[in-house]
């Protein structure tokens, strides 16, 4: 979350928001992983999220999750920003473990 938080950032972000880019992202990535087919699409993020488990782990308000904030979201990161996450998050990963 907080390497979304930090690539994002630069690009801007709403102070009114409830969560964060990089907390709506992993919600969505999860919620794309994991969740039925029925309850897969942007405008049905909230609705899972608030049905499953994730909330134990991730502490973030349902109400952030919407389909509005999630395509700004995706909308802000650009193919150059997804390949520096992935080498950083691996890269935490491997020096964690």
């Amino acid at each position: 979350v907080a390497l979304i938080n930090e690539a994002l950032e630069a690009k801007g972000r709403r102070s009114d928001a409830a969560v964060s880019y990089g907390e709506l992202l992993v919600a969505l990535a999860i919620q794309r992983s994991i969740a039925p087919r029925a309850l897969k699409s942007l405008e049905q993020l909230q609705q899972w999220f608030e049905g499953c488990g994730l909330r134990d782990f991730l502490q973030i308000q349902s109400s952030g999750l919407d389909a509005r904030r999630a395509d700004e979201a995706l909308s802000r990161l650009k193919s150059g920003d997804l390949e520096e996450l992935e080498t950083q998050i691996v890269n935490r990963a491997i020096n964690a473990h």
